[in-house]
């Protein structure tokens, strides 16, 4: 009797399930051959290669790419070894799909403080089943905290609701109709994302007298494989952590989009105010979107960490993981220079013609000449990232601001050499 794979994310995706599979029943091998011929199979590497970065043996998503390189060889490795699966080569084979499928099991949801909100239908059902596994992580961790910091909000009506987009009228219900505007602009957005890149949820912010509240609003089909053991749960936590950091800021981010442009923020003034003519949009929002992304984008690593090292705590006191020092390794440390390097393959990656942050011309054309402009304007606006908020704990947002600071003081004397990532930077 042949045996199946039985978590979420890895059942009815086709060939890709089959050739997992077919590694479980021990007829196959990823890579073929144990290793010994290239594998074709892309999809079913992307899975693997998801669930290692759920796991915390890939270090992004960016790492999902269907091609069974010597970073995910290494990955299925350490697993391997882990586990104590012998032999511990870069092989998936019968004992490592069982093992990985065994990862990520459905589990019961249950929405906890946040069931009332369910109730009044400012949050969907399986929103708020995200944000009490959030709140169960320790108190003040960027987990639990983000979850706190949910259920403040919602308490005092700051947060108007999390709802998947079908759902929006429950968003309108809430709200003034002149305010409707901005759901259906969030809608909008959602609708024209890209399928695979996003964007996958939206956080408004709208002005009543001396008060900003705001709403959070999901795609319905990034949602539909957010149940646990699914393929885009832990995204969706991350994202949900990335969206309520958004809204945490929204004083902070109104301030920025007011600051005008001068020598203090901007590396070329005139091509800042000519960008804006020609395209119509505001190079302060352009700004203000950079250094909000890159502030939620953070806050997301954070709480990615912790829900690495929390699987992997109890995957320790199950004895599933017997290594030593496996927990330490799984544990992202952040080496000077590593947190700026980020920043500017995605300040790279945002410029025209990719909208990240919604650049309007004005980071593209600092990526040619003079040498150093570009790496000299997001250390400008990465230096400005200190100023937002991060986390209720004052350690912890002081934490932050001492990697910022610390960060550009490592990469501001190489600024301008080149418009490539600085080296020297370990």
């Amino acid at each position: 009797m042949s045996l199946s794979m039985s978590s979420p994310r890895f059942v009815g995706r086709g060939g890709s399930t089959t050739t997992l599979e077919n590694c479980l029943n021990g007829v196959r091998t990823m890579p073929p051959m144990n290793g010994q011929e290239n594998e074709t199979d892309k999809e079913a590497v992307k899975m693997v290669q998801q669930a290692l970065v759920d796991l915390g043996y890939l270090p992004t998503y960016d790492e999902v790419d269907g091609e069974f390189g010597p970073k995910t060889s290494k990955a299925i490795s350490r697993f391997k070894l882990d586990r104590k699966l012998l032999p511990a080569d870069g092989v998936v084979g019968k004992k490592t799909s069982e093992a990985l499928d065994a990862e990520f099991p459905t589990r019961p949801t249950n929405s906890g403080p946040f069931a009332t909100f369910v109730t009044d239908k400012r949050l969907d059902d399986d929103i708020a089943d995200l944000l009490n596994e959030l709140r169960g992580f320790m108190f003040l961790t960027w987990a639990g905290q983000t979850a706190d910091f949910a259920l403040h909000e919602l308490n005092n009506k700051n947060l108007v609701g999390i709802v998947r987009a079908a759902n929006a009228q429950k968003i309108k219900d809430q709200i003034n109709p002149q305010h409707h505007s901005k759901v259906d602009n969030a809608i909008s957005m959602l609708l024209a994302g890209n399928p695979s890149t996003g964007p996958f949820a939206v956080a408004t912010s709208f002005e009543q007298p001396n008060w900003i509240r705001g709403f959070i609003l999901f795609r319905d089909d990034f949602l539909n494989l957010s149940t646990p053991g699914d393929e885009r749960h832990i995204r969706t936590l991350l994202a949900l952590a990335h969206e309520l950091t958004h809204f945490r800021n929204r004083v902070l981010s109104r301030d920025l989009l007011s600051e005008p442009i001068t020598a203090d923020n901007y590396v070329d003034l005139a091509l800042a105010d000519n960008a804006f003519l020609a395209s119509g949009v505001r190079t302060e929002s352009v700004r203000k979107n950079f250094i909000e992304e890159i502030s939620c984008r953070h806050v997301s690593w954070r709480v990615h960490q912790d829900l690495v090292i929390a699987h992997a705590e109890q995957q320790i006191v199950a004895g599933v993981i017997v290594r030593p020092h496996a927990l330490d390794e799984l544990k992202s440390n952040l080496t000077v220079g590593r947190l700026f390097r980020a920043v500017l393959q995605f300040a790279e990656d945002g410029a025209n013609p990719i909208q990240i942050y919604g650049d309007n011309g004005y980071m593209s054309a600092l990526l040619g000449p003079p040498p150093g402009n570009f790496n000299r304007q997001v250390g400008l606006w990465f230096k400005s990232v200190e100023r937002l908020l991060f986390h209720d704990d004052p350690t912890k947002k002081n934490e932050v601001r001492d990697l910022i600071n610390n960060e550009f003081a490592a990469a501001q004397p190489q600024f301008a050499t080149s418009n490539a990532i600085p080296t020297g930077m370990i």
